[in-house]
């Protein structure tokens, strides 16, 4: 799967859900007791404010001396938390895709035991819930990479920073260790393992994406100015310009190759030489439609 996926995470039907859970054992509770953080799911259910809640770290506690560095550096972060939101909004996807395809594995296999008939379906779907386990390990470690880079970064608290990455830890853990608990035949394969991995990776998932798009929302509304900068360097690409939103330049302002166009073209003059680019919910006067 890619990892400029724009859509948004879907989570399985509650029937697919339920059909999946069924399937478990009495050691799902303990286990998920022990891989998941409950201050990061109560964090997120509560809705608790930004002290607690998702804790932004404020630039200027950590920023470097000169404010040219402090927009660059600002710049970076905000690419980097995009790469992780959609790293992870890509994990979410998979592992719903993965719960909805599991929950027929365990029927399908006792059903081929009895119709040959079933056998051709049953392949079909443990190929699938392979793909998906692997894709979702390959992207769960580029998440994994990027959560330590950002806590690298000092974006969060060091408290809120050291559960994040634990979960993301977990997660990408027991990725790994469902590509083993599916790499047997069907009628060796234990599903109870499976579904408590799983339900360790959609638990651990769930608190650290909606951190990193509170992350990234808060990044968005800190004003910046770049104008004048040499931005050759930084990771701006035609899939992550929407983090550019709100911030100035000016016509000396370096960007990547082949992008000042496109930049331009998202942004609004405010004075003769200066310009704004546009956030996400304003209409760009570019794109207008005419009659």
């Amino acid at each position: 799967m890619s990892q400029n996926n724009t859509h948004p995470p879907t989570d399985p039907t509650d029937a697919a859900l339920d059909a999946f859970l069924t399937i478990g054992s009495g050691e799902l509770l303990g286990y998920l007791r022990e891989h998941v953080d409950p201050s990061l799911a109560l964090g997120s259910l509560l809705a608790l404010p930004p002290d607690t809640a998702t804790t932004v770290r404020t630039l200027g506690t950590a920023s470097p001396s000169t404010p040219a560095a402090h927009a660059q550096s600002h710049l970076e972060l905000r690419i980097a938390c995009h790469q992780l939101a959609h790293a992870l909004t890509d994990a979410r996807t998979l592992i719903g895709d993965f719960i909805s395809t599991a929950s027929t594995l365990r029927p399908l296999a006792l059903a081929a035991d009895l119709d040959i008939s079933c056998a051709a379906d049953m392949e079909i779907n443990f190929a699938r819930a392979r793909n998906l386990s692997r894709d979702l390990s390959r992207v769960l470690s580029g998440a994994r990479d990027l959560a330590h880079g950002q806590a690298r970064a000092s974006i969060f608290d060091r408290a809120l920073t050291d559960s994040l990455i634990r979960a993301v830890d977990r997660a990408h853990s027991a990725a790994r260790e469902l590509n083993y608990a599916l790499d047997y035949a069907p009628d060796r394969i234990e599903y109870s393992r499976v579904v408590t991995l799983a339900a360790v990776i959609n638990a651990n998932l769930a608190p650290v994406l909606s951190h990193a798009q509170d992350a990234k929302r808060s990044l968005l509304e800190e004003k910046v100015d770049v104008s004048g900068m040499d931005l050759r360097t930084v990771q701006v690409t035609r899939t992550n310009l929407e983090m550019l939103a709100g911030m100035m330049w000016d016509e000396a302002t370096r960007w990547p190759s082949g992008l000042r166009n496109q930049i331009k073209a998202r942004s609004e003059q405010v004075q003769p030489g200066r310009y704004r680019v546009h956030s996400g919910t304003e209409r760009d006067p570019h794109q207008a439609i005419h009659p």
